[in-house]
């Protein structure tokens, strides 16, 4: 029982304080891909061509007018002469044109030690301290590695 709470106090005081601690360095790179369709009203023109068209019949007279054509028809030697001419139009017509836009991004997130100067340097004492800790700390675990094996060997052997 005596060396069960030896082991237990043992055990508290390597539990103790360090003076530095550092975090070990890591990285991590993840490719994000956004793909986006946009679609953008664009106009077209449309030429159209000219045409020239004519009819001959024995009929009255005839006028015909529009956007795209002129007609005109007229009575000679009782025989109608008509003429057809299209008229050169643009004409502009909207249309839906599909934009697909991708980008890729690549993130790297690092994180790295940075070494922080402490503003006072350490006294004399300090010094002795932090060393009269380490010395203790490895006679803690050479004592822990003596019991351990000492208990284990008379478990198993006798």
């Amino acid at each position: 029982m005596k060396n069960i709470h030896f082991l237990f106090i043992l055990s508290i005081l390597t539990a103790a304080c360090a003076s530095t601690r550092q975090a070990a360095k890591s990285e991590i790179v993840r490719i994000e891909t956004k793909t986006e369709t946009v679609y953008v009203p664009d106009t077209v023109i449309i030429e159209r061509p000219q045409i020239v068209q004519q009819n001959v019949t024995t009929d009255t007279v005839s006028v015909l007018d529009n956007r795209y054509a002129h007609s005109e028809a007229a009575v000679s030697s009782g025989k109608l002469s008509h003429t057809l001419e299209t008229k050169p139009v643009k004409d502009s017509v909207t249309i839906q044109t599909k934009i697909v836009y991708r980008d890729s991004i690549q993130i790297v997130d690092r994180y790295l030690l940075e070494e922080v100067e402490v503003p006072a340097k350490l006294s004399g004492w300090q010094k002795f301290r932090m060393t009269l800790g380490s010395i203790m700390l490895a006679i803690i675990a050479l004592s822990l590695i003596y019991l351990c094996t000492k208990y284990i060997y008379r478990f198993f052997i006798h």
